[in-house]
Protein backbone atom coordinates (compact mmCIF):
# COMPACT_ATOMS: atom_id res chain seq x y z
CA UNK A 1 0.00 0.00 0.00
CA UNK A 2 1.14 3.47 -0.78
CA UNK A 3 1.38 6.01 1.95
CA UNK A 4 -0.35 9.43 1.85
CA UNK A 5 3.00 11.13 1.14
CA UNK A 6 3.52 9.07 -2.03
CA UNK A 7 0.08 10.05 -3.42
CA UNK A 8 0.51 13.72 -2.62
CA UNK A 9 0.55 16.20 -5.52
CA UNK A 10 4.00 17.49 -6.52
CA UNK A 11 2.64 21.07 -6.58
CA UNK A 12 3.89 21.45 -3.03
CA UNK A 13 7.40 22.17 -4.37
CA UNK A 14 8.14 25.91 -4.91
CA UNK A 15 10.31 25.12 -7.94
CA UNK A 16 7.51 23.22 -9.66
CA UNK A 17 5.00 25.98 -8.94
CA UNK A 18 7.33 28.59 -10.38
CA UNK A 19 7.93 26.49 -13.51
CA UNK A 20 4.19 26.02 -14.10
CA UNK A 21 3.63 29.74 -13.64
CA UNK A 22 6.32 30.54 -16.24
CA UNK A 23 4.81 28.10 -18.72
CA UNK A 24 1.35 29.64 -18.29
CA UNK A 25 2.76 33.12 -18.76
CA UNK A 26 4.60 32.03 -21.92
CA UNK A 27 1.48 30.45 -23.39
CA UNK A 28 -0.52 33.58 -22.61
CA UNK A 29 2.10 35.77 -24.27
CA UNK A 30 2.15 33.59 -27.40
CA UNK A 31 -1.66 33.68 -27.57
CA UNK A 32 -1.71 37.47 -27.33
CA UNK A 33 0.92 37.82 -30.06
CA UNK A 34 -0.89 35.43 -32.38
CA UNK A 35 -4.17 37.30 -31.99
CA UNK A 36 -2.55 40.68 -32.65
CA UNK A 37 -2.87 42.34 -36.08
CA UNK A 38 0.05 41.43 -38.40
CA UNK A 39 0.59 45.04 -39.43
CA UNK A 40 1.40 46.11 -35.90
CA UNK A 41 4.67 45.60 -34.09
CA UNK A 42 3.96 43.87 -30.78
CA UNK A 43 6.05 45.14 -27.86
CA UNK A 44 6.38 43.28 -24.56
CA UNK A 45 8.68 43.54 -21.56
CA UNK A 46 10.48 40.97 -19.52
CA UNK A 47 8.44 41.93 -16.47
CA UNK A 48 5.23 42.99 -18.20
CA UNK A 49 3.22 39.92 -17.25
CA UNK A 50 4.19 40.12 -13.59
CA UNK A 51 3.77 43.91 -13.32
CA UNK A 52 0.51 44.34 -15.25
CA UNK A 53 -1.62 44.48 -12.14
CA UNK A 54 0.95 45.77 -9.66
CA UNK A 55 2.35 48.66 -11.74
CA UNK A 56 0.18 49.21 -14.81
CA UNK A 57 1.81 52.56 -15.73
CA UNK A 58 5.41 51.46 -15.43
CA UNK A 59 5.67 50.18 -18.99
CA UNK A 60 4.22 53.34 -20.45
CA UNK A 61 6.55 55.65 -18.52
CA UNK A 62 9.75 53.64 -18.98
CA UNK A 63 10.37 52.84 -22.67
CA UNK A 64 13.69 51.13 -21.86
CA UNK A 65 11.79 48.13 -20.54
CA UNK A 66 10.27 47.52 -23.97
CA UNK A 67 11.89 45.06 -26.34
CA UNK A 68 10.80 44.23 -29.87
CA UNK A 69 8.90 41.00 -30.20
CA UNK A 70 8.40 39.31 -33.58
CA UNK A 71 10.87 41.58 -35.43
CA UNK A 72 10.08 39.81 -38.71
CA UNK A 73 6.45 40.92 -38.64
CA UNK A 74 5.59 43.47 -41.37
CA UNK A 75 5.21 47.00 -40.07
CA UNK A 76 3.59 49.79 -42.07
CA UNK A 77 3.09 53.30 -40.72
CA UNK A 78 0.48 55.55 -42.29
CA UNK A 79 0.04 59.29 -41.95
CA UNK A 80 -1.46 62.17 -43.88
CA UNK A 81 0.84 63.96 -46.28
CA UNK A 82 0.41 67.70 -46.25
CA UNK A 83 1.28 69.21 -49.62
CA UNK A 84 2.76 72.66 -49.34
CA UNK A 85 1.26 74.89 -52.04
CA UNK A 86 3.73 76.37 -54.48
CA UNK A 87 4.60 80.03 -53.91
CA UNK A 88 4.40 80.67 -57.65
CA UNK A 89 1.92 78.15 -59.07
CA UNK A 90 2.32 77.22 -62.70
CA UNK A 91 -0.23 74.51 -63.36
CA UNK A 92 -3.96 74.56 -62.80
CA UNK A 93 -3.61 72.04 -59.97
CA UNK A 94 -1.08 74.22 -58.15
CA UNK A 95 -3.39 77.24 -58.52
CA UNK A 96 -6.31 75.26 -57.05
CA UNK A 97 -4.23 73.92 -54.16
CA UNK A 98 -2.91 77.36 -53.27
CA UNK A 99 -6.36 78.94 -53.38
CA UNK A 100 -7.87 76.19 -51.23
CA UNK A 101 -5.04 76.63 -48.72
CA UNK A 102 -5.76 80.36 -48.57
CA UNK A 103 -9.46 79.71 -47.94
CA UNK A 104 -8.63 76.98 -45.36
CA UNK A 105 -11.23 74.56 -46.70
CA UNK A 106 -11.22 70.84 -47.40
CA UNK A 107 -11.13 69.30 -50.85
CA UNK A 108 -14.74 68.22 -50.45
CA UNK A 109 -15.80 71.81 -49.79
CA UNK A 110 -13.86 73.07 -52.81
CA UNK A 111 -15.43 70.38 -54.98
CA UNK A 112 -18.87 71.38 -53.72
CA UNK A 113 -18.20 75.03 -54.56
CA UNK A 114 -17.14 74.08 -58.08
CA UNK A 115 -20.05 71.70 -58.59
CA UNK A 116 -17.91 68.64 -59.34
CA UNK A 117 -17.23 65.34 -57.63
CA UNK A 118 -14.53 64.96 -55.01
CA UNK A 119 -12.56 62.54 -57.19
CA UNK A 120 -12.60 64.96 -60.12
CA UNK A 121 -11.30 67.77 -57.94
CA UNK A 122 -8.55 65.58 -56.52
CA UNK A 123 -7.43 64.73 -60.05
CA UNK A 124 -7.33 68.45 -60.87
CA UNK A 125 -5.17 69.28 -57.84
CA UNK A 126 -2.76 66.46 -58.61
CA UNK A 127 -2.63 67.49 -62.29
CA UNK A 128 -3.90 64.10 -63.33
CA UNK A 129 -6.65 65.77 -65.35
CA UNK A 130 -7.66 69.26 -66.42
CA UNK A 131 -11.11 70.82 -66.07
CA UNK A 132 -13.34 70.49 -69.08
CA UNK A 133 -15.02 73.47 -70.73
CA UNK A 134 -18.24 73.38 -68.69
CA UNK A 135 -16.78 73.90 -65.15
CA UNK A 136 -14.08 76.31 -66.31
CA UNK A 137 -16.17 79.36 -65.48
CA UNK A 138 -16.54 78.10 -61.92
CA UNK A 139 -12.79 77.46 -61.72
CA UNK A 140 -12.03 81.04 -62.78
CA UNK A 141 -14.57 82.38 -60.27
CA UNK A 142 -13.08 80.19 -57.53
CA UNK A 143 -9.51 81.33 -58.23
CA UNK A 144 -10.35 84.93 -59.05
CA UNK A 145 -8.27 84.75 -62.24
CA UNK A 146 -7.57 82.55 -65.22
CA UNK A 147 -4.83 80.03 -64.34
CA UNK A 148 -3.82 79.51 -67.97
CA UNK A 149 -0.58 81.21 -69.02
CA UNK A 150 -0.69 84.24 -71.24
CA UNK A 151 -1.21 83.12 -74.85
CA UNK A 152 1.59 83.60 -77.31
CA UNK A 153 -0.19 82.43 -80.45
CA UNK A 154 -3.62 82.67 -82.01
CA UNK A 155 -4.28 79.01 -81.21
CA UNK A 156 -3.69 79.62 -77.50
CA UNK A 157 -5.85 82.76 -77.60
CA UNK A 158 -8.75 80.82 -79.13
CA UNK A 159 -8.48 78.05 -76.56
CA UNK A 160 -8.19 80.45 -73.63
CA UNK A 161 -11.23 82.44 -74.76
CA UNK A 162 -13.26 79.29 -75.41
CA UNK A 163 -12.60 78.00 -71.90
CA UNK A 164 -13.41 81.37 -70.37
CA UNK A 165 -16.81 81.19 -72.07
CA UNK A 166 -17.27 77.59 -70.95
CA UNK A 167 -17.84 76.30 -74.47
CA UNK A 168 -16.77 73.07 -76.06
CA UNK A 169 -14.96 73.02 -79.38
CA UNK A 170 -18.14 72.11 -81.25
CA UNK A 171 -20.09 74.99 -79.69
CA UNK A 172 -17.34 77.48 -80.50
CA UNK A 173 -17.18 76.18 -84.07
CA UNK A 174 -20.94 76.62 -84.54
CA UNK A 175 -20.73 80.13 -83.14
CA UNK A 176 -18.16 81.10 -85.77
CA UNK A 177 -19.92 79.14 -88.51
CA UNK A 178 -17.12 76.67 -89.19
CA UNK A 179 -16.81 72.91 -88.98
CA UNK A 180 -15.62 71.36 -85.69
CA UNK A 181 -12.65 69.85 -87.51
CA UNK A 182 -11.63 73.32 -88.69
CA UNK A 183 -11.75 74.66 -85.15
CA UNK A 184 -9.64 71.76 -83.91
CA UNK A 185 -7.01 72.61 -86.51
CA UNK A 186 -7.06 76.24 -85.40
CA UNK A 187 -6.52 75.31 -81.72
CA UNK A 188 -3.82 72.81 -82.65
CA UNK A 189 -2.03 75.62 -84.52
CA UNK A 190 -2.17 73.49 -87.66
CA UNK A 191 -4.24 76.04 -89.53
CA UNK A 192 -5.14 79.69 -89.54
CA UNK A 193 -8.50 81.40 -90.11
CA UNK A 194 -8.97 82.74 -93.61
CA UNK A 195 -9.56 86.48 -94.10
CA UNK A 196 -13.27 85.80 -94.60
CA UNK A 197 -13.58 84.63 -90.99
CA UNK A 198 -11.26 87.13 -89.40
CA UNK A 199 -14.07 89.45 -88.38
CA UNK A 200 -15.81 86.56 -86.59
CA UNK A 201 -12.60 85.64 -84.82
CA UNK A 202 -12.22 89.21 -83.57
CA UNK A 203 -15.82 89.18 -82.36
CA UNK A 204 -15.25 85.86 -80.58
CA UNK A 205 -12.06 87.03 -78.87
CA UNK A 206 -13.53 90.50 -78.11
CA UNK A 207 -10.30 92.05 -79.40
CA UNK A 208 -8.13 92.02 -82.49
CA UNK A 209 -5.19 89.62 -81.99
CA UNK A 210 -3.39 91.26 -84.92
CA UNK A 211 -4.12 94.97 -84.83
CA UNK A 212 -1.88 95.69 -87.79
CA UNK A 213 -3.75 96.85 -90.90
CA UNK A 214 -4.68 93.97 -93.17
CA UNK A 215 -5.15 94.17 -96.90
CA UNK A 216 -6.14 91.40 -99.34
CA UNK A 217 -2.51 91.20 -100.45
CA UNK A 218 -1.28 90.67 -96.87
CA UNK A 219 -3.83 88.01 -95.99
CA UNK A 220 -1.85 85.03 -97.20
CA UNK A 221 1.46 84.03 -95.65
CA UNK A 222 3.70 81.38 -97.19
CA UNK A 223 4.09 79.42 -93.96
CA UNK A 224 0.39 79.42 -93.02
CA UNK A 225 -2.30 77.12 -94.32
CA UNK A 226 -5.84 78.42 -94.44
CA UNK A 227 -8.74 76.04 -93.94
CA UNK A 228 -12.15 76.93 -95.22
CA UNK A 229 -15.16 75.28 -93.63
Amino acid sequence: MFSRESNASPRGSPFVDHTIELVIRGLATILVCCCARPTRKVLITTQSVANDRAEPDKRATNPHLRVAFLPWAPVRLKSLKFLVPASEPRTTGEHLRKRRSELRIWQSQAALNLGVSLQAYRNWEKDRATPSASPWKAVIAFLGHNPLPQPSSLAEQLRRRRLELGRAQGEAARRLGVAPETWQLWEADSGHPSPAYWARVIQFLAYDPNPEPKTPGQATRPHRRYFHP
